[in-house]
Parts: C-alpha cells; sequence; structure tokens
C-alpha cells in the first residue's frame, strides 16, 4: 500500500513510510530490517565478484 501511495504522490513522506511495511513483512519471517540490509549487502557483494570474475576472464 505504501508503494503505490509513494507511485501515486511521489512525496518523500510516502517514501519514509516504506521501511515500515518492510519491517513488519521481515518480521514475518523471523528477521529485523538490519537483518534484510546485511543480506542486501551480502548479495550485492557476491554479485559484484561474479561481474568482476566475468569481465576479467573475457
Amino acid at each position: 500500500e505504501e508503494v503505490n501511495e509513494y507511485m501515486e504522490n511521489r512525496s518523500a513522506e510516502e517514501l519514509a513510510d516504506i521501511p515500515e511495511d518492510i519491517t513488519a513483512l521481515a518480521g514475518t519471517h523471523g528477521l529485523s530490517f538490519a537483518d534484510l540490509v546485511k543480506m542486501a549487502e551480502e548479495t550485492r557483494r557476491r554479485e559484484e565478484g561474479l561481474t568482476r570474475g566475468l569481465f576479467s576472464s573475457v
């Protein structure tokens, strides 16, 4: 819902509400918002490593 409101209004206030929903959804999986951030960082590092390896072998 908050994402839809942001997409309609493009306001900073609506954007600021999105992490609240993400935190609530994370909680349903036993995770915190910080856990999600850590997971995203790990994925990004892993993908960057794959990209670097791909281009360095070309």
